[in-house]
C-alpha cells in the first residue's frame, strides 16, 4: 500500500475525519459543477467493487476522486488523465479498505451509541460560523443529516476497532526517541515566534463601505474599553468574530509566514503585553495583543521527546494498520468490476 492510499485510510480510520474534511472543502467549493442527474443515477446504481457481497458504488468512488482533484486544483495543480486513472484506483482501494475494517468492527460487535455521534457532529459544527452555513454545506453536498450521521457512526466504529486491535500493542522505546532526535537535528531548529491574541470584527473584501465602517466602529469602541482597563480575553470571548473567541482570542505561537502580512508585521513589531492599533486585513479589522515571544533556537531533547514519541507511534501505527488491513483483505471476498 503506497503513501497516498495509507493517508486516505488513516484519515478515515484513525482520525475519523474524511466526512469532516469533505464538508470543509465543500464550504469553499461553492461553484462545483453540477452532474447530469441521469449519469449520477447510473453511477449510484453501478458497483465498482464488492466486499463480502456489500457493494461500493461508482458514485462513491467518483465522490472521493472529485474531492482529491478539487484539492489539487485549489493548490494550482492539474491532474492528467494518467494520474486520474491511478488516483481512481487508489481511491477505490481505500474504499475497499474502509469497508473490510468496518465489517470487521461489526463482526467483533463494536457499537457506537447516539451520544458519540452527537458529540462528533457537534465538533464538526464548531468548524462553521453558523448553523445555517453548516446546513448550506450539507445541501451543496447533497448529503442529509441522517446520511452524515451514518457516515460518522461507521467511522467511529472503525476507529474503535483500530484503538482496540492495534494501538495498545504499539510501543516506542526511549532509545528510539533519542535516536530520532540525534539523527534529525534540522527538525528541532525553531525560528522566531510570537504568541498573540486578537479581536476580529469581520468585514471581507465583498463587504459594503457601510458594513466596513460599522465593523471598524465596533472595534474602535472595544479599543476604548480596553484602554479603560477591561480584560482583553473577556472582550474577545464576548465580541470577536474569530473561531479563537472561546479561547480569549489566543492564536498560540506562530512563526513568520503563517499569518497574513499586515497582521504578522504588526504582531512581530509588538512587545509582550503591548496592544496594537486597529489593523486591517482581508478578513476585517483586528486588535492584536502579544502575550509572549520566543527567540530563534533549537529545542532541547526534553522539550521534544513527547512529540517525537507521538510522531513515531503514529508512524508505527500507520504501518501496523496497513498490515492489519491487508490481512483482512486476504480473508475477504473482494470483487473489483472491470473498467
Amino acid at each position: 500500500m503506497n503513501s497516498k492510499v495509507r493517508w486516505v485510510v488513516l484519515s478515515g480510520l484513525l482520525i475519523g475525519a474524511l466526512c469532516i474534511s469533505g464538508l470543509a472543502l465543500a464550504a469553499e467549493d461553492k461553484k462545483a459543477p453540477k452532474k447530469d442527474p441521469a449519469v449520477a443515477k447510473e453511477a449510484k446504481q453501478t458497483n465498482a467493487a464488492s466486499v463480502n457481497g456489500v457493494g461500493i458504488t461508482e458514485a462513491e468512488v467518483q465522490k472521493e476522486t472529485d474531492r482529491f482533484t478539487r484539492q489539487a486544483s485549489a493548490a494550482g495543480q492539474q491532474v492528467s488523465p494518467e494520474q486520474m486513472k491511478e488516483l481512481r484506483k487508489e481511491v477505490l482501494d481505500s474504499l475497499v479498505s474502509r469497508e473490510v475494517v468496518y465489517q470487521e468492527s461489526q463482526r467483533r460487535g463494536l457499537k457506537v451509541d447516539e451520544k458519540e455521534v452527537d458529540d462528533k457532529i457537534g465538533d464538526l459544527k464548531k468548524g462553521f460560523p453558523s448553523e445555517s452555513e453548516y446546513q448550506a454545506v450539507l445541501q451543496r453536498m447533497n448529503v442529509t443529516e441522517a446520511e452524515l450521521r451514518k457516515q460518522v457512526s461507521r467511522q467511529l466504529a472503525m476507529k474503535k476497532l483500530i484503538d482496540q486491535a492495534i494501538v495498545p500493542d504499539v510501543t516506542i522505546a526511549d532509545a528510539e526517541v533519542k535516536k530520532y532526535y540525534d539523527e534529525h537535528p534540522e527538525d528541532f531548529k525553531m525560528p522566531e515566534q510570537v504568541r498573540a491574541s486578537h479581536i476580529l470584527k469581520k468585514a471581507d473584501a465583498k463587504a459594503s463601505d457601510s458594513d466596513k465602517a460599522k465593523a471598524k466602529k465596533e472595534l474602535t469602541d472595544l479599543q476604548q474599553r480596553l484602554k479603560k482597563g477591561e480584560d482583553f480575553a473577556e472582550l474577545a470571548k464576548q465580541s470577536s468574530d474569530c473561531p479563537s473567541a472561546p479561547r480569549g482570542g489566543d492564536l498560540g505561537f506562530f512563526p513568520r509566514g503563517q499569518m497574513v502580512p499586515a497582521f504578522e508585521e504588526k504582531a512581530f513589531g509588538l512587545k509582550p503585553g503591548e496592544l496594537s492599533d486597529i489593523v486591517e486585513t482581508q478578513f476585517g479589522y483586528h486588535l492584536i495583543k502579544v502575550t509572549d515571544k520566543k527567540a530563534p533556537g533549537t529545542l532541547s531533547f526534553e522539550e521534544s521527546k513527547d512529540k517525537i514519541a507521538q510522531f513515531l507511534k503514529q508512524e508505527k501505527t500507520t504501518d501496523q494498520v496497513s498490515k492489519f488491513i491487508e490481512g483482512l483483505k486476504t480473508k475477504a471476498d473482494i470483487k473489483i468490476s472491470a473498467q
